[in-house]
């Protein structure tokens, strides 16, 4: 471990990993002894636009359902409101002008170039995705869950059985 960091991706939510079918086949504390935050739904911060208050209004509780979200997630549930209100207010107005625009140089020609919202909502986008993962909201995350207790039997597991006796 070097300056502190621990090399690898960050652990995911327990409760995530359980219902992806927990892939790694790692021991997992139990239920009971899971460090959860039961203090409830975050409070919608009242200064964001209206885009990212729709968003949050939309996630919170689907998040809520599957027991990912505590009031510990304001700040991270408020970043990814705001990157995702930034991507659709830079894709309306790239929807409305094009992606490109006209330059004129001083010799009196022109060129055509990348609107700056382009880069603006591929980066408010990159942020969002981020967030996304986070919380399980990408398909491939949402294609590892399964519910719990609902695995597929591994045919190995009945020759490690027969050894046994």
């Amino acid at each position: 471990m070097k300056g502190g960091f621990v090399s690898g991706p960050p652990k995911r939510p327990l409760e995530l990993v359980r219902l992806e079918g927990n892939p790694g086949k790692r021991r997992l504390p139990k239920p009971e002894n899971d460090i959860k935050d039961r203090s409830g739904i975050p409070d919608c911060p009242q200064w964001l636009d209206a885009a990212a208050r729709a968003e949050w209004s939309r996630v919170v509780p689907l998040l809520d359902a599957m027991g990912l979200v505590g009031k510990v997630d304001r700040a991270a549930l408020t970043g990814y409101c705001v990157a995702y209100s930034r991507f659709t207010q830079a894709e309306q107005i790239l929807n409305r002008r094009g992606l490109t625009m006209e330059m004129f140089t001083k010799a009196g020609g022109f060129y055509e170039m990348q609107r700056p919202e382009v880069a603006i909502a591929q980066k408010y986008l990159a942020i969002a995705k981020a967030f996304c993962a986070e919380y399980g909201m990408t398909a491939s995350a949402r294609g590892r869950m399964s519910i719990a207790g609902t695995e597929e039997k591994d045919s190995f597991d009945d020759l490690d059985d027969e050894k046994a006796e």
